[in-house]
């Protein structure tokens, strides 16, 4: 199995207005955009956005979104090249996979038990 592996892909900044959210985008993701926002606040940006070369979002709407309500003046971005198959492919690949994995529940509870909140 060959995998692809980015050139050194590294975290370009770039001003929400030269970002285009990709018009298609198959993932209703208003209820989160709040959520997003929260943690972008708490923990920091730390999962830039994945953009093509022409800056249109290919994985990271909800994340553009809640930038846009923190009126953040830069994004952090990774510019990928790829083609536009594995574009889409990569955006239903993305937001499927989180659907796949399971609580552990026991493991979950140690961790807010260990939380001071």
């Amino acid at each position: 199995m060959e995998i692809l592996l980015s050139d050194s892909p590294h975290i370009t900044f770039i001003a929400p207005s030269e970002i285009t959210p990709y018009y298609n985008n198959p993932r209703k993701n208003e209820a989160a955009i709040a959520k997003v926002a929260e943690s972008i606040q708490a923990f920091g940006f730390q999962q830039p956005i994945v953009v093509d070369q022409e800056h249109e979002i290919i994985v990271g709407h909800t994340r553009y979104l809640a930038s846009l309500q923190l009126n953040l003046s830069e994004l952090p971005c990774i510019i990928a090249d790829l083609s536009e198959e594995k574009k889409r492919a990569y955006r239903i690949a993305d937001n499927r996979t989180g659907e796949e994995a399971e609580w552990d529940w026991e493991a979950l509870a140690v961790e807010f038990d260990q939380m001071d909140l």
